[in-house]
């Protein structure tokens, strides 16, 4: 979704070094590819990176030379990502089958949001804006039967004071994306994510919150997921972790409104796209224990 470590990899020099040939290091999604062949990459700044700014970085320094390897020798494809479009991201095996069922809309990227129209777009961000790397993420929707899922990566929108409205992106993006049944936790629900439009834009059954850090999740954007002012209906919440101290933080009373806190979220959608159920998984080893089935869910 965008150039930070947390989200495709870090760099450090203890880290192992691919056996493929290359000299970049195995460290999240290198890591992956060295296991599974990527056909096609798509990011939201190939192929320059130089949006809004110069990218650098360690990390980003290895993910290059990744690219540049699978791309010279394993005949990887990359791609920048195309906000507006739903035609980058297709079924390959039997589609006919699923016409008109199945589909993954490009919502936002770099502040370009899909405006609801065809493939029409409008630019947010101000030309030569300062604009901090999670705000520039790619968001989807994906879309199947009546289920529909967003993930958007760490876009933000929770503004101080005075702040220009550009900057709040997450707004402009849950009013397109619409009601879905279950949506990722934009920016981990970080103190500056989840803004109250947002959330009353998208009215999920479900939200996931991936979580790293102990500031994961904010116990004002908590407040705002749980309250029946922005929307009516059940909803839970699924964590993949919480720290001692972050429960401490929260405290009894508001863990009570999470659903599951440890594992691995995984979205079972029945055939058309009219159910869902959402398993955990144990994520301390690769046993693929059941922690946890709830649901099944009505999408709506």
């Amino acid at each position: 979704t965008h150039m930070h470590g947390d989200h495709m990899g870090g760099a450090f020099p203890d880290y192992p070094i691919t056996k493929k040939g290359g000299d970049y290091i195995l460290s999240g999604i290198t890591e992956v590819g060295e296991y599974i062949g990527f056909g096609k990459m798509v990011d939201r700044g190939w192929p320059d990176y130089t949006y809004p700014s110069p990218l650098t970085g360690n990390s980003l320094a290895n993910y290059k030379k990744f690219i540049q390897w699978n791309v010279e020798h394993n005949g990887m494809k990359m791609e920048q990502f195309i906000p507006g479009t739903d035609r980058q991201f297709v079924l390959v095996k039997d589609p006919s089958a699923y016409k008109d069922q199945f589909s993954i809309r490009n919502i936002v990227s770099n502040g370009e949001v899909w405006t609801g129209t065809g493939n029409q777009t409008h630019h947010f961000f101000p030309e030569g804006a300062k604009v901090d790397e999670n705000k520039c993420s790619s968001g989807i929707r994906i879309s199947y039967g009546a289920f529909d899922y967003f993930n958007g990566g760490d876009i933000s929108g929770r503004l101080q004071l005075n702040s220009p409205a550009w900057r709040d992106i997450e707004t402009p993006v849950g009013k397109v994306v619409g009601p879905v049944e279950v949506c990722e936790a934009n920016h981990h629900a970080y103190v500056d994510a989840m803004t109250d439009s947002f959330i009353a834009s998208v009215q999920p059954q479900v939200f996931i919150v991936q979580v790293w850090n102990t500031t994961h999740l904010s116990l004002n954007v908590l407040q705002s997921m749980i309250s029946r002012d922005l929307y009516q209906g059940d909803r839970n919440i699924f964590m993949t972790f919480i720290p001692e101290v972050t429960r401490q933080y929260l405290g009894e009373g508001n863990m009570k409104n999470i659903s599951g806190s440890s594992g691995h979220v995984v979205i079972k959608v029945t055939p058309g796209g009219k159910q869902f159920s959402v398993i955990q998984v144990k994520p301390s080893d690769e046993s693929g224990k059941i922690t946890g089935v709830f649901g099944p869910y009505v999408c709506k």
